[in-house]
């Protein structure tokens, strides 16, 4: 199994091809909305781990935030196995 840092770097591309993403409350100062944050355990990713992403956006209405969600239920379907380099989530 790959080390801890390499997950964390499949990810972060993983998100970020959906929006700009970070780390849940490490969000650089002057960052342009709409992005996304998620929460990172170290845990072993061969057994089932909850990954939770807030995403935050200024725009008065929902649809956005609604495209965005929508984006990463595609994406992540009825659950994905993703692959990297030897690097799996």
């Amino acid at each position: 199994m790959s080390n801890f840092l390499d997950q964390a770097s499949l990810l972060y591309e993983f998100f970020s091809d959906i929006c700009p993403s970070y780390l849940q409350n490490v969000v650089p100062d002057g960052s342009k909305y709409p992005y996304l944050t998620y929460t990172l355990d170290n845990l072993a990713w061969d057994n089932s781990s909850l990954i939770q992403v807030k995403i935050y956006d200024q725009s008065q209405s929902v649809k956005s935030i609604l495209t965005l969600a929508q984006k990463l239920s595609d994406k992540i379907g009825e659950g994905i196995k993703i692959e990297k380099n030897g690097t799996y989530i």
